[in-house]
């Protein structure tokens, strides 16, 4: 310690004999910065660079007051938006392929090659996906028990793209299904066994659903302000949203439930059974089973149903099977996409869907066709598309399991 004190000692006055009365270096001596500047030209300097970026902060202020006074009165949803680069998103870059017979195209100005955005909010995987109608917000919730909500709006660097907007957090487990009440209220459900009441105006939970099970696997809107849910133990339960009541218990003998959708007076479910997988139409208002439909032996991913209330369904066999009512066990319809498929949403155009499958991609099919071969193909990851969604502009919004959100526009 002595004698490293001693060498700072002898440093210092090495340092001091350097710099003559004037505040200059003198530049002798070897390993030492020269600098030929005045103390009082220093100071001067740092003046003028303080003054400088001053200036620069009130021009860019001015900047950004012209550019948004000038797209204030642009629509919130532009047909002709910027997307990023995909190239600085991805470790490749999106891939889309039209279909030759694309002479069946969707319309003349929807194939879906303005890109392919993608959105970092999760961190595990996505498992839904849902937009709102009226404001056009999207909603992700994943296996990291996090609700992403994202609007479309200016970034940063003042383009339109969607911007997160906030993480709503309080599940204890994966957020299997999300529902818009109103452009201020979203219901989600989890594998916890819980249904969460949001508002979107104080970014916190209002009510806590508590339904006693394992997981809720799937869930509906009713009439408002009803929610239907599902999950483990095989029962339909029906919820008041805004007084957090539970109105029904309906115990039926079903099996696993795993999706829900709406038909008119009716509730359409997939389960899954001991002896394979199913679906069966419940009749809410004379609280009975109206049809069963046939028993498959591969797991049937998602089910919607469309403007003339018929039932789509995907599975992991790659079928498409269409059940129109009013004799929903007999009229079927198969289609073989001969990949398997986790998901299908219904597009802006009449009788065209998209679905979503283990393979990475995203198909596009007309009904008109038989869905016998995909019009459009967009593929930007090798990992699963396990939701998928369409926004209000017809643009398709997807979740997978490399955690990212994408919009393809």
């Amino acid at each position: 310690e002595r004698e490293g004190g001693e060498r700072e000692r002898e440093v210092s006055i090495k340092l001091r004999e350097r710099v003559n009365d004037k505040g200059e270096y003198d530049g002798e001596g070897t390993g030492t910065v020269v600098l030929h500047m005045s103390v009082r030209e220093e100071r001067e300097r740092e003046k003028s660079i303080d003054e400088e970026e001053k200036r620069e902060k009130e021009e860019t202020k001015e900047d950004r007051s012209s550019v948004l006074s000038s797209i204030s009165n642009k629509p919130p949803y532009e047909s002709e938006r910027e997307v990023k680069d995909t190239d600085e998103l991805f470790s490749h870059p999106p891939s889309l392929s039209l279909s030759p017979s694309l002479s069946l195209s969707i319309s003349s100005s929807r194939s879906y090659s303005g890109g392919c955005t993608a959105y970092s909010g999760h961190t595990d995987n996505i498992h839904a996906i849902t937009c709102c109608d009226n404001t056009g917000d999207i909603f992700s919730g994943g296996a990291d028990q996090r609700i992403c909500h994202w609007r479309y709006g200016l970034n940063d660097w003042l383009r339109r793209d969607y911007i997160l907007i906030t993480i709503l957090r309080g599940h204890m487990s994966t957020v299997s299904s999300i529902k818009v009440i109103s452009k201020d209220k979203v219901v989600s459900g989890s594998w916890d066994g819980d249904m969460r009441i949001w508002s979107l105006v104080h970014h916190s939970c209002i009510h806590v659903l508590h339904n006693g099970i394992d997981r809720i696997l799937t869930m509906c809107l009713l009439n408002a302000p009803e929610v239907i849910c599902g999950g483990d133990d095989g029962v339909l339960r029906v919820w008041n949203i805004e007084s957090g009541e539970l109105i029904k218990h309906i115990s039926e003998g079903f099996g696993v439930i795993q999706n829900i959708i709406t038909l008119a007076d009716s509730a359409g479910l997939s389960e899954k059974t001991p002896k394979g997988y199913r679906i069966r139409i419940y009749n809410l208002l004379t609280q009975n089973i109206t049809h069963t439909l046939p028993t498959y032996q591969s797991n049937i991913r998602n089910i919607i149903s469309s403007c003339l209330q018929e039932i789509l369904s995907v599975s992991s066999d790659g079928m498409v099977r269409i059940f129109t009512p009013p004799n929903y066990s007999k009229n079927i319809l198969e289609f073989n996409t001969y990949n398997p498929l986790l998901c299908i949403t219904s597009l802006i155009e009449k009788d065209f869907y998209a679905t979503g499958g283990d393979d990475g991609r995203i198909q596009i099919w007309s009904k008109n066709n038989d869905f016998k071969e995909s019009l459009v193909v967009l593929s930007d990851y090798s990992n699963s598309v396990r939701c998928i969604a369409m926004n209000r502009s017809g643009d398709i919004i997807t979740g997978c399991d490399d955690r990212r959100m994408r919009v393809w526009a």
